[in-house]
């Protein structure tokens, strides 16, 4: 029962973060866009299906998939938890 609760807990915080996201993507500071990562990092984490959706989009997409890996290099361990959702979504 308690596992149920934290899926539920963890997709309503990553669903709430990337409206967030979509809210602040076009104000003057750019929040948006850590919005939407938080969220989609949080959404790989609480479902498979959705994990491998995204590997199976990243391989149709090579481009988009170079721009991702450079940037999960130029993460280094900072945030550790978003770099290990990128990880996990490579093809």
């Amino acid at each position: 029962m308690k596992k149920h609760l934290m899926l539920y807990a963890q997709l309503a915080l990553a669903w709430l973060a990337l409206a967030l996201g979509v809210v602040f993507l076009f104000s003057p500071v750019p929040l948006g866009v850590a919005f939407i990562a938080l969220g989609l990092s949080l959404l790989v984490y609480a479902s498979e299906s959705l994990e491998r959706k995204v590997r199976a989009f990243r391989g149709r997409h090579a481009g988009l998939n170079g721009h991702l890996v450079r940037f999960e290099a130029r993460l280094n361990n900072r945030v550790k938890f978003l770099g290990d959702a990128m990880q996990r979504t490579r093809p």
